[in-house]
């Protein structure tokens, strides 16, 4: 509650606390890494405590969400070559969350790789198809391709579901 009110400071605590009771515990600790890369910008900690919920898990979905945390912390410290290269650490899947696809696929494109992107960000509007941010992805994917009608249609879609 204290992440979504905005108190940043209070959540990364109560996070901590629970991670310390049970070192085991990944959601806290993934929670606690996504505070630190926004709203605080203490990149290096979080990419500290990434690469301690790596170190365990074995989940996809887990390892994934890892792995994007670790990557969104690079970016901040404009590190792109390192994000680049975390990101090879990605499972295949098959992955839980419907919006895994997609989180990976924005991944590889921000990290240039737009083709490797594609298929993810495919499978990521047919997972969670009212998802805008999917859609944009999947615009900017289809306009790299040079297939504008497929993109202004993923556009307009995309804004469509902005709207609701």
């Amino acid at each position: 509650m204290a992440a979504q009110e905005g108190e940043a400071d209070e959540a990364l605590e109560h996070y901590r606390t629970a991670f310390a009771i049970d070192d085991g515990y990944v959601d806290p600790m993934l929670n606690a890494a996504e505070v630190l890369v926004h709203p605080l910008g203490e990149f290096d900690e979080a990419i500290a405590l990434c690469d301690e919920v790596l170190e365990f898990v074995e989940a996809p979905d887990e390892v994934a969400d890892a792995v994007l945390l670790k990557f969104d912390a690079l970016l901040g410290k404009e590190d792109p070559k390192a994000a680049r290269r975390v990101l090879d650490m990605l499972p295949d899947g098959p992955f839980e969350s419907p919006s895994q696809e997609f989180l990976i696929g924005r991944a590889w494109w921000e990290a240039g790789e737009h083709e490797r992107a594609s298929s993810f960000l495919e499978k990521g509007v047919e997972r969670e198809p009212q998802n805008p941010d999917a859609w944009y992805y999947l615009g900017l994917s289809s306009d790299e391709k040079g297939d504008w009608k497929k993109a202004a249609a993923c556009f307009l879609t995309a804004r469509e579901f902005d709207l609701q």
